[in-house]
């Protein structure tokens, strides 16, 4: 695919999303009543504890934001095509199906972050300028970046798992819900009972908001730790990769096998 080829799938899905205004309008709305519920939260059960109540309020505000960089639009993107047919024909076309569908999905995260992130970001500038550890950012950024590849290759899997499963949507919800509850979007792991922490910390999903919250947020960062988790990462991803490979491959074979 020509460089410039893929900025034109980036633009046009932004150009798309810039479209309905209404519906970046409610869903500030809504990401901005829920942050407010949850700070109230726990204002309340922090409320002798300053440091505790800090840290709680830059993680609410933040892993609200990191939903929106999260998008699971790769999903939709290769079931959508497997279920209607489009899969075989986008084969036949001088692109890398895969390749198309993340720069269509970072597309749509890209408007996200503009409509969505920035406007939540400015209104709560005066709480996370007091609450982030800005020395620590550079690193903070290469977690989300890395956190963003890692959940793109996990739901491009998800979604060609339509060719087992015609209702697939059952298993994107599966994995919805295990990845909120695993990867510190909810509250931090370090408040989870021991063998659900475990649990995880084994998995790959707390790299997507508890890794990157906990370097942009503690008073102390631990380097050793730090890199130990970028050991994680890429090594997950790696995992994942060659996963998402033979998952492709497999979808090609299966419908040259059935005349594709």
């Amino acid at each position: 695919m020509k460089g410039g080829t893929g900025m034109e799938a980036v633009v046009i899905e932004m150009k798309r999303k810039l479209t309905y205004r209404a519906e970046w309008v409610f869903t500030i709305l809504s990401s901005l009543t829920s942050i407010l519920v949850q700070m109230a939260l726990w204002r309340y059960l922090y409320r002798e504890n300053p440091g505790m109540l800090e840290y709680m309020v830059g993680y609410v505000i933040y892993s609200s934001i990191l939903r929106i960089l999260y998008s699971n639009q790769m999903y939709h993107l290769l079931a959508e095509k497997i279920l209607n047919g489009d899969f075989i024909l986008d084969l036949l076309k001088p692109v890398n199906l895969l390749w198309f569908s993340y720069l269509k999905s970072l597309g749509d995260v890209l408007s996200s972050l503009l409509l969505q992130a920035l406007p939540l970001l400015i209104l709560f500038a005066p709480v996370l300028g007091t609450v982030t550890k800005w020395e620590y950012l550079a690193a903070a950024l290469l977690a989300l970046l890395a956190g963003h590849v890692l959940i793109s290759m996990i739901y491009a899997i998800v979604g060609l798992m339509a060719f087992l499963f015609v209702e697939v949507w059952a298993l994107r919800r599966l994995t919805e819900d295990t990845i909120r509850l695993f990867s510190g979007a909810l509250l931090p792991i370090a408040l989870f009972p021991e063998p659900l922490k475990k649990a995880a910390e084994f998995l790959p999903f707390h790299y997507l908001y508890d890794f990157p919250l906990q370097i942009l947020l503690s008073e102390s960062t631990d380097w050793l730790y730090v890199k130990q988790q970028f050991i994680g990462v890429l090594v997950w991803g790696l995992g994942l990769s060659l996963l998402l490979y033979v998952s492709y491959r497999l979808a090609i074979r299966f419908c040259v096998v059935q005349g594709g």
